[in-house]
């Protein structure tokens, strides 16, 4: 993003996560097309989202498993509304899903829900518009990885949930988790950040 809230991607580009209309795969900075203008964006596997200066939520890119978040549209090339968010502060890009906070705290996530990426309890399918994540926690910003995500609440401390087969939760190895589980250890976090399987 540049100081004027302009959005420019580069790179591989098959499934349209450059936003470009295209799916050329350019190797210098292209402008997403669109006229608007952003405070941030997050970079996916197959799929990139940004955060409007009018605190909107807005995806583009490959829509598997509803990862755009824009209800049962097809995949878009440039950016395409997030449903239903409103005065979203913070949003994070995995493999087939994404997470945004909202200034209330609140943190809804959307698209596939292996291994409980979505941190929406139990039993709960893929959806391919935002859903509140569970256990009424008040975060500043969220982290997707891959099948995971991980989020830090204003107190300082950090919950993740989802796929866990290598430690990836913080909280022991093991079984999946599908509702955000406390990172242990005491301590007071500024940051987080997950990866593919790791964070």
């Amino acid at each position: 993003v540049t100081r004027f809230g302009e959005a420019l991607c580069w790179g591989r580009n098959a499934n349209g996560q450059l936003g470009d209309g295209g799916n050329t795969t350019p190797t210098s900075p292209q402008a997403v097309r669109t006229d608007l203008r952003f405070s941030v964006v997050a970079a996916g596997d197959q799929m990139s989202c940004g955060v409007t200066l009018e605190a909107h939520a807005y995806c583009w890119g490959s829509d598997v498993g509803g990862s755009l978040g824009n209800g049962p549209a097809p995949s878009d090339w440039t950016p395409a509304r997030v449903s239903g968010l409103e005065d979203v502060r913070h949003v994070a890009v995995g493999v087939h899903h994404a997470c945004a906070s909202l200034s209330s705290g609140a943190a809804y996530c959307w698209g596939r829900n292996d291994s409980g990426a979505l941190g929406t309890g139990p039993s709960s399918p893929s959806s391919d518009v935002p859903v509140p994540v569970v256990g009424g926690l008040f975060f500043e910003a969220v982290s997707a990885g891959r099948e995971m995500a991980c989020g830090r609440e204003t107190s300082g401390t950090v919950h993740c949930w989802g796929a866990n087969l290598y430690g990836q939760l913080g909280s022991g190895g093991g079984a999946s988790q599908t509702v955000p589980l406390e990172v242990p250890g005491g301590h007071v976090w500024s940051a987080i950040e997950a990866g593919r399987r790791f964070s």
